[in-house]
């Protein structure tokens, strides 16, 4: 069986910190950018688009809750994944500049409404009502943002508009490696540019 090596296709946003960077990243078996490298964690996240629930907790493909975390199991849909953690939600969050609460349901930020907006543009929206980015995590919590007002947050998970589920897996490539490579690639660009002019 071929190894399945995910490629680099954007990257999108940058923090304050200057060594942490979302990289929206193809896979084989979603698709091209269907997964967000975070490499301040170096950790994969799945667009929550193809885990959306609709308002009957059934996702697009007609599958329910229990029926996508079955699929994280060997042969399943979503092998190799996992719902993450509430804290590692939030490292997403601050790796890509958002700033965020706990408990609901978050409080306008107009600082927060442009990065909202490059966060979606990478993982999507699970909810079109306020353009909402929604997804169910581990241990009974959900994590939310919407860019209308710039509320993001986390909080146990009460209802059945969770939107998705947030599903994360070790990246296969090392992020520090990623980073070198991005910026080997960008350089030699830049000096074949400048040689040819």
């Amino acid at each position: 069986m071929p190894l399945k090596i995910p490629s680099v296709t954007l990257l999108i946003a940058i923090s304050a910190n200057t060594s942490a960077a979302l990289v929206a990243i193809d896979d084989a078996d979603f698709g091209v950018g269907s997964l967000t490298r975070d490499t301040s964690t170096g950790l994969d996240w799945l667009d929550p688009t193809y885990t959306t629930l609709n308002p009957g907790n059934i996702d697009a493909n007609g599958r329910s809750t229990a029926e996508i975390l079955a699929n994280l199991g060997a042969g399943g849909d979503f092998q190799g994944f996992r719902l993450a953690t509430g804290l590692e939600f939030g490292d997403l969050l601050t790796s890509a500049g958002i700033a965020f609460t706990t408990g609901c349901c978050g409080a306008k930020n107009s600082a927060n409404i442009d990065p909202i907006i490059g966060f979606q543009n990478l993982v999507g929206v699970t909810q079109s009502t306020w353009t909402g980015t929604k997804g169910l995590l581990a241990s009974g919590e959900k994590g939310e943002v919407f860019a209308e007002d710039g509320r993001a947050f986390i909080w146990t998970y009460g209802q059945l508009d969770a939107g998705g589920h947030w599903l994360v897996r070790d990246s296969s490539v090392p992020a520090p490696m990623t980073a070198a490579l991005l910026g080997l690639g960008l350089s030699g660009f830049i000096f074949t540019r400048r040689k040819l002019s």
